[in-house]
């Protein structure tokens, strides 16, 4: 079972195809349920293409647990 109070990453932003060196940013998916992402660098300096890596499937509906 999953510790609940622990954010969990759900997925990471990379400047490289191959998700290699720092994340540029991580999702993470609250308690709660709500959604953030963290950024480690100014999303606005971005500049050409960066990759999302799933880490965890969104489920399409809530546990009935």
């Amino acid at each position: 079972m999953r510790d609940e109070i622990k954010p969990v990453i759900i997925g990471r932003v990379w400047r490289d195809p191959d998700c290699a060196g720092e994340p540029l940013a991580e999702q993470y998916r609250l308690s709660d349920g709500q959604v953030i992402v963290t950024w480690s660098v100014d999303p606005e300096t971005l500049r050409g293409p960066v990759w999302y890596q799933v880490l965890e499937e969104e489920s399409g509906e809530p546990s009935a647990s």
